[in-house]
């Protein structure tokens, strides 16, 4: 699970209700239980400041409530799945653009971007492959 003050997000889960804040604490994203990731302007949910993007309304797809998680998967694409971990997927929902194998991770930038990078941490960025500021998605 992803904790409040876990800045990057690798091949790791997040399930609905966890929070993945900007370094900066001027934004945040949130998994809601209808399977919407959105990121807000705020620090946490208690200091929320209105919504900057959300997933469903990039990818079009209908919110349904449930049981949702968020992965970053091995080949670079940052997806949403039906179930309660990787080991119940109940269906695709929402996933980046894919850039193949190798590592990546994603983070919520200062500026509010979602962004996923080829690369295992931020010291070994080795470029953008999607962000949320970009067209795309599925």
């Amino acid at each position: 699970h992803l904790q409040m003050g876990l800045d990057v997000l690798r091949v790791l889960q997040a399930l609905v209700g966890d929070v993945l804040p900007s370094s900066n604490r001027q934004y945040y994203a949130e998994l809601e239980s209808d399977g919407n990731l959105i990121i807000y302007r705020g620090s946490a949910p208690c200091d929320n400041q209105g919504v900057l993007w959300e997933s469903a309304k990039a990818g079009g797809y209908p919110l349904t409530p449930g049981a949702y998680f968020l992965i970053m998967q091995g080949d670079g694409k940052l997806a949403i799945y039906r179930g309660t971990g990787p080991g119940d997927r109940q269906g695709l929902v929402w996933a980046s653009r894919a850039d193949g194998g190798g590592s990546h991770f994603a983070i919520l930038q200062d500026s509010g971007v979602l962004a996923v990078f080829r690369g295992s941490r931020p010291a070994d960025n080795r470029g953008e492959v999607w962000g949320s500021d970009q067209s795309g998605g599925q």
